[in-house]
């Protein structure tokens, strides 16, 4: 039962549990974006067919890095979330948590560069695809 805060959601029957706030962080930044992409619109001649080059992804290599590192942040995130370290369960679900950290980030980025190249790329493989769905599993599997 670890929540923000105590109050009704965690006295409830089947109380309310928040694994390290994702619930709410998640929920907020999500209707932030909701809202501002909402209040800004897309960005100018981003779907124009003349312009689309200039929204090519330039510098791919740094993409890649990016993701190795955030990637990488993300097991102390995760596995630093479990509270503790002091015994051998500690260390058991911590592992668990990591296993589970990595199954879904190579997993998401695996089937997103996969339907990618075949939907959208014509066979092609698309190493930025794989990041975005590295990315999301990671951000998918914190919040579960």
């Amino acid at each position: 039962r670890w929540c923000w805060v105590e109050g009704p959601l965690v006295e409830r029957d089947i109380p309310y549990h928040d694994f390290a706030g994702s619930g709410v962080v998640h929920y907020l930044g999500g209707l932030a974006a909701l809202l501002g992409s909402t209040f800004l619109g897309p960005r100018l001649h981003r779907w124009d067919e003349t312009s689309a080059v200039d929204f090519a992804p330039h510098n791919v290599s740094s993409v890649l890095c990016g993701t190795l590192m955030l990637w990488v942040g993300w097991y102390g995130f995760n596995a630093g979330s479990t509270g503790a370290m002091s015994s051998g369960e500690h260390a058991l679900v911590a592992s668990n948590v990591a296993l589970c950290t990595t199954l879904s980030a190579a997993a998401g980025g695996l089937s997103t560069m996969i339907v990618a190249s075949t939907l959208a790329h014509g066979g092609k493989l698309d190493v930025v695809g794989l990041s975005n769905g590295i990315i999301s599993s990671l951000v998918a599997i914190t919040a579960s």
